[in-house]
Order: C-alpha cells, then structure tokens, then sequence
C-alpha cells in the first residue's frame, strides 16, 4: 500500500469543515469540489470528509497519538471536547468524543509503543526529535549543549 485515503461521510459539510479544522488545527489541504473537502494527515494518508447526507454517521475513525494527554488537552483548547481518558487492554489508553454528526471518533495511545513507531516514522520524514520540541526547550537544550561543549564535558 503506498497511500491511504480515509472516507468520513457527513450530512452538513459546512458544519464538519469547522470541526475538522480545529480537530487537524489547519484548513483542509485540498478542496476538489463543493462537496468535498481533504486533509493530508501523513506523507501517505489523507482523510476526506464528503457530504452525503443519505450515508452521513456510517464510518469510523481512530487516530493514534504518542501524548494522548496533550493531543486531549491541544483539542479542548480549539473546542473539540473529548470524553475521559480510559484503560484499553495492556497498556493502551483512549479518550472519545463526538464529532459534528453526533458519532463517536476515538483517540488512542499506546505509550512507549506509539511514541516509538511516531519517532521512526519522524525519521522517514526527515524530522529529528528536536524538531518537535517548543523553542522554550529547544532554546534551553541548545544552552546546556554550548556549556557542555565550551566546558568540554560530555560525560553525562
């Protein structure tokens, strides 16, 4: 498989293009037509939102992150309320909420296990794991890196 496209079907797209903004926090990548519009999530899936109304609530949507606590926390800030988070099987975690058709959309985190699949996949994207740091401590690990490097002290 080299790319993924995810369907969701939605009775009014107006209303699902404003949750789906906040949910990916950006305006959709492509809109081909009136009744369509496209997020590109990774390097190879995308998921769509398309209104259709006859079909709108028949599909289902999972999305994996390293941090659920602040992938929860991100959401609430841009309006989008998830339930609390819950145990999952062995060492698996997920918070649920509802999206603009009143259906049940799902986060899920798998601890170390996501947050190592998220670091590989940050390699085949080029991206290190300073890349995802705030410049808050970004601009702190830089400082210590400079007195280590000018006291040339690399033990620890």
């Amino acid at each position: 498989m080299e790319v993924l496209f995810a369907g969701v079907r939605v009775r009014d797209l107006e209303q699902a293009i404003d949750w789906y903004t906040r949910l990916f926090g950006r305006a959709a990548d492509i809109v081909p037509n009136d009744d369509e519009v496209m997020w590109r999530v990774t390097d190879s899936a995308w998921v769509y939102v398309l209104r259709d109304s006859a079909r709108a609530g028949h599909s289902l949507v999972t999305i994996c992150v390293s941090d659920l606590e602040s992938a929860v926390a991100e959401l609430a800030d841009r309006d989008i309320t998830l339930g609390s988070i819950a145990a999952v099987g062995e060492g698996a975690r997920k918070a649920t909420g509802l999206d603009p058709d009143g259906k049940e959309r799902t986060y899920e985190g798998t601890e170390l296990l996501a947050r190592a699949f998220c670091h590989e996949i940050d390699h085949i994207d080029g991206l290190l794991f300073v890349d995802r740091l705030t410049p808050l401590k970004r601009d702190l690990l830089k400082r210590k890196l400079r007195k280590k490097a000018k006291a040339d002290d690399w033990d620890e």
